[in-house]
């Protein structure tokens, strides 16, 4: 089953496993071993064809403080489009 199937039943497994972990240690030590293992990890030497390495959601970290930097960015006929709405709405497009 699935969504773009008519008359079919929609499951979705998930498991989520939340853990306190001040019950196991000290918060402070466990942010410093995360650290720890953080600088590993970026220390390693990339993989040939790379100029780094990539901690889990660092590309997406980068490109939403570049596009609240710079704006998300868009092809011509993307914005020609934007705009061609804006005008056939009577909203004045931002430029």
């Amino acid at each position: 089953g699935g969504p773009g199937i008519p008359g079919s039943i929609l499951g979705n497994g998930v498991l989520f496993i939340l853990l306190n972990i001040s019950f196991f240690r000290p918060l402070d030590e466990f942010f410093a071993d995360g650290e720890q293992i953080a600088g590993r990890i970026k220390g390693t030497k990339p993989a040939p064809g790379f100029d780094e390495v990539l901690m889990p959601g660092e590309p997406e970290a980068r490109s939403a403080a570049s596009r609240q930097r710079d704006g998300i960015p868009l092809d011509d006929t993307t914005w020609t489009q934007i705009v061609e709405v804006a005008e056939k709405l009577g909203v004045d497009p931002i430029v």
